[in-house]
C-alpha cells in the first residue's frame, strides 16, 4: 500500500507532467479552447462580501461585469484585449514611443512568456446580498467587488386551511 507524505508534492508532480506532456503532444482541448482562469480572494466580512480578482494588463474598460439569478459574472473578451493592445500600440508610435511593451506588427518574437487572453469568472452569490449594493473598484491591477448582505426575509408563507 503507498502513503502519501505530502499531497502537495504529488499535484505539483502531476502538475508539472502535464506540462510536460502539453508541450510535447500539445493540449488535448487545443491552445485557443483552453480558458484562462483569473486568480481569486473570497472573503465574508461583516456586512458582505469582497471578491478580489488579479487582471493585472487589463484595463477597467476591458472589464465587464454583470449579475442573473444571482450568478455574478466578471469578464474580459479576447477581442476587447486585442483591441486595447492595437490601441497602445498605435498611441506608442504617436507618440514616438514605441517600446518592447507595444510592439511593431513585423517585430519578431524571440520568447513570450505571458500574453493577455479573455476570461470569465462567475460566483453565485447569496440571496441574502442586496444587488443594489455591489461595487466595484479598479486599483492597481486588482479588481475589487463589494457586495452588503441584507436580513434574510422569510419566504415561507403560512397558510390557514378553512
Amino acid at each position: 500500500m503507498m502513503t502519501i507524505s505530502n499531497p502537495r508534492t504529488m499535484v505539483q508532480n502531476a502538475n508539472e507532467l502535464f506540462k510536460v506532456l502539453d508541450r510535447n503532444f500539445g493540449s488535448p482541448l487545443g491552445a485557443d479552447q483552453v480558458q484562462y482562469q483569473v486568480p481569486v480572494n473570497v472573503f465574508e466580512t461583516p456586512n458582505g462580501f469582497r471578491i478580489e480578482l488579479i487582471t493585472a494588463g487589463y484595463r477597467k474598460e476591458d472589464l465587464n461585469l454583470s449579475v442573473k439569478n444571482n450568478l455574478l459574472t466578471v469578464s474580459a473578451s479576447l477581442q476587447q484585449v486585442e483591441k486595447a493592445t492595437e490601441n497602445k500600440a498605435e498611441e506608442a508610435a504617436e507618440t514616438d514611443k514605441a517600446t518592447e511593451a507595444a510592439p511593431k506588427n513585423e517585430d519578431k518574437v524571440i520568447r513570450r512568456e505571458f500574453h493577455l487572453n479573455g476570461f470569465e469568472r462567475s460566483f453565485k452569490i447569496p440571496k441574502t446580498i442586496d444587488l443594489e449594493s455591489i461595487t466595484a473598484t479598479f486599483n492597481n491591477g486588482i479588481l475589487t467587488l463589494e457586495m452588503t448582505k441584507i436580513e434574510e426575509v422569510d419566504l415561507v408563507k403560512r397558510i390557514e386551511i378553512q
